[in-house]
């Protein structure tokens, strides 16, 4: 499925790299809404740029082409107050959101949303019947419709709004497809793993109450003996009840060899102490050792796979593992939105050691088939636990589907996300040439083992293990690459399968007899596991399991 809509013309590959997409699998950029906006400005696109998509220039040749233009032009409409959709003239639906017919313009009504909204889910709804107008060839004018808009519309916002609707849009022609300023690309890329002044730590609020959860390997909060579960109460002489996240690391943050004196309880203990501020990497993995009945296993929560700062980092935390007297690990992969192949594959090679084959890319336009094996020596034995969640998205998918398949580590939690595809970033032709922007587009699926691979259809856990116990049927309805993006490729081979291991149903049998998550999820003490995460406390049990076989 290439993108069809005749204005754009590829003027060549910006890098060999492919990289997985985010943010819900798909922006690469993570920015706050304010920083996206303030890069898109930056860029300076017009709404005039809109107009070869939304009007009859090109006799709409195609019906992705005639969805494009309705989506973007419903983008620019549903950022109106109020807020505004386009629907078919013949079209009711008791499914949409309370609100009214205010007009019709260019073969269309006009409907007025009662209360802001996303409109995405109505937009999935009516799909099919803009798909029928196209095919009966019925009458519209997107260009009226178009002037009608743009009229209306602000000007201030011009080069924000022009891009959303382009975004949209993309949609409709590949379900990763989409539009990112090159400013705001590289200053996230190059942050990855970015050194600051700090010490290195990891905070979990609970009941109002800032505790230590986990630390750089080997930064200065854990060399200075601050432990994990000591409650946060002053820095430097200034109490912190109530102080948000962000306020709370801009204290820890100051100039690189400068004290900062934190005051913490420790059970009964009040202690003070002084963490003298170095330059560490932007954690890219987390971790700390969790202590439990039959022993000790290392935690590495893992937020993406995109740097190679990474690496470094989980051969930190699984060093510091050894040194504790961990009997297992851990891995948390839950809302890891992926990264780049490469460093995908370093991460899984330093679990299984060097490997010819761990998976292989097929390229959507070519056919050609390429090779992905592992080439770093392993760097531990220890058994394996990764958690994984509906959205653990495409390169975390890959690392968690190579270690199942292999045997290497059993998955605990929800089927991942379903997205088994790779983008790479283009710098794109007319209507975007001359503006600083990478287009990507969809270059290849991948595979785990041949002819399975995670998408559309994820990868099931070893272990199902919901986000709570006994969940509603109505909790458990998670939106999946399929749910989300109805443009989305189907899985061209097979899908991945949980792998038959005799020893998880001894684990079951175990867990049966011995499992302490539920007791705990609903305990008002705690432990050295949040007893609210379900998953982590169950993936506890699991471990004590594997340690008895």
């Amino acid at each position: 499925m290439k993108l069809a809509y005749t204005f754009v013309l590829w003027s060549g590959l910006f890098t060999a790299t492919l990289s997985f997409s985010q943010n819900i699998c798909r922006s690469v950029t993570e920015a706050s809404g304010d920083k996206i906006d303030e890069a898109w400005e930056k860029v300076g696109f017009r709404y005039e740029m809109l107009s070869a998509m939304v009007n009859n220039t090109y006799g709409f040749q195609s019906q992705e082409h005639f969805l494009m233009a309705v989506k973007a032009l419903n983008s620019l409409l549903a950022s109106r107050e109020p807020q505004l959709f386009l629907i078919p003239k013949d079209f009711r639906s008791s499914e949409f959101p309370p609100g009214k017919i205010v007009g019709s313009v260019g073969g269309f009504q006009i409907y007025e949303i009662e209360k802001r909204t996303d409109i995405r889910p109505f937009w999935n709804h009516l799909r099919p019947q803009f798909q029928r107008i196209y095919q009966e060839n019925q009458k519209v004018d997107f260009e009226e419709v178009f002037k009608w808009a743009v009229n209306s519309a602000d000007p201030a916002r011009a080069a924000v709004l022009t891009a959303q609707a382009f975004n949209d849009a993309l949609l409709e022609s590949d379900a990763h497809a989409h539009l990112d300023p090159i400013e705001l690309v590289k200053e996230e890329q190059s942050s990855k793993g970015e050194e600051f002044a700090g010490i290195g730590i990891q905070l979990d609020r609970r009941e109002g109450i800032w505790k230590v959860a986990g630390f750089l390997p080997d930064g200065p909060a854990e060399v200075a003996g601050l432990k994990e579960r000591d409650e946060i109460l002053e820095i430097d002489g200034l109490k912190v009840h109530d102080t948000s996240e962000e306020n709370l690391f801009k204290r820890f943050s100051g100039k690189p060899n400068e004290p900062v004196y934190v005051t913490v309880r420790r059970g009964a203990r009040i202690l003070t102490l002084s963490i003298l501020r170095q330059v560490v990497f932007d954690p890219l993995a987390m971790s700390r050792t969790i202590r439990g009945d039959g022993g000790t296993f290392g935690y590495l929560k893992v937020e993406e796979i995109q740097s190679p700062a990474l690496i470094s980092q989980v051969r930190k935390a699984v060093e510091g593992f050894h040194r504790n007297g961990a009997k297992g690990i851990v891995i948390d992969l839950r809302w890891n939105r992926g990264g780049t192949i490469q460093v995908t594959l370093d991460f899984i090679s330093l679990f299984i050691g060097p490997t010819k084959q761990i998976g292989m890319t097929l390229d959507i336009r070519t056919g050609v088939k390429t090779v992905l094996p592992t080439t770093l020596p392993k760097i531990t034995d220890l058994p394996l636990l990764v958690l994984v969640n509906h959205r653990s998205c495409s390169g975390a998918e890959f690392a968690a589907a190579a270690l199942q398949q292999t045997k290497r580590a059993y998955l605990v939690g929800n089927r991942t996300f379903g997205k088994g595809t790779a983008q790479a970033p283009y710098s794109p032709g007319s209507p975007f040439k001359g503006y600083p922007v990478f287009l990507y587009e969809t270059e290849s699926i991948y595979y785990v083992t041949p002819g399975l691979s995670p998408q559309w259809d994820g990868v099931p856990p070893d272990f199902a293990i919901p986000w709570r116990p006994q969940p509603s049927p109505e909790e458990m309805k998670f939106e999946y690459e399929g749910d989300l993006y109805p443009t989305a490729y189907e899985n061209p081979g097979a899908p991945l399968e949980v792998p038959k291991r005799k020893e998880r149903d001894l684990i079951q049998a175990c867990l049966r007899q011995t499992g302490t998550a539920e007791r705990a999820y609903y305990s008002t003490r705690h432990g050295d596991i949040n007893p609210k995460d379900f998953q982590l406390l169950s993936a506890a049990d699991i471990m004590r399991c594997l340690w008895r076989l």
